[in-house]
């Protein structure tokens, strides 16, 4: 982070039209015994990072007058209670709100700000739940599609959020969830 605090970044100019937002840690802990540094930490990574590279993206595609798309990571946590778990949850629901006043501001640059909230996805942040099977069922009860949720799915969704496909899509979150969000009772 420190290299973006300084406005005399060594590249001014940039050949793409798009800023994906996906870092990202979790350090689950009960609320009662959550670490200060470690609340601090996941703030830093997940919603501090965005905002940073929201920032010197966009001033960077309003001097090259370059129209284009940022995709913010956020996650099921910005929607839902999950336990033991409130520095993650926080910070991407903050990203969520992020994403829209963002979108206000950037939008008369030509610079669309949407975030897309995955739902349990097979990869890195969540092998541990994956492997065990246990955790993987139950967590794929939650969803309509009674399945987690692939990695090329969420990147297809990016993709078009990028694209002009979208260019009417602003301000948004979209689930990419399997239906978890929606899903009432589970038998």
């Amino acid at each position: 982070i420190p290299f973006f605090l300084d406005d005399n970044i060594k590249y001014k100019k940039i050949n793409i039209c798009g800023l994906i937002n996906n870092a990202a840690i979790t350090i689950p802990n009960n609320i009662l015994d959550y670490d200060i540094s470690d609340w601090e930490k996941t703030h830093n990574i997940n919603l501090f990072s965005a905002f940073v590279l929201i920032k010197y993206f966009s001033k960077i595609m309003c001097s090259n007058k370059i129209k284009g798309s940022i995709v913010n990571i956020t996650s099921i946590g910005a929607e839902k209670a999950f336990p033991d778990n409130p520095a993650y949850q926080s910070s991407k629901a903050a990203l969520k709100h992020l994403t829209k006043s963002a979108a206000y501001d950037l939008s008369k640059f030509g610079i669309r700000v949407n975030s897309l909230a995955p739902g349990y996805t097979e990869s890195e942040m969540n092998t541990k739940s994956w492997k065990d099977i246990k955790q993987r069922n139950l967590r794929s009860k939650h969803t309509f599609l009674n399945r987690w949720g692939k990695k090329s799915e969420i990147a297809e969704v990016v993709k078009f959020l990028i694209e002009d496909k979208s260019s009417y899509i602003n301000g948004t979150n979209i689930l990419v969830d399997g239906g978890w969000v929606s899903k009432g009772f589970i038998k």
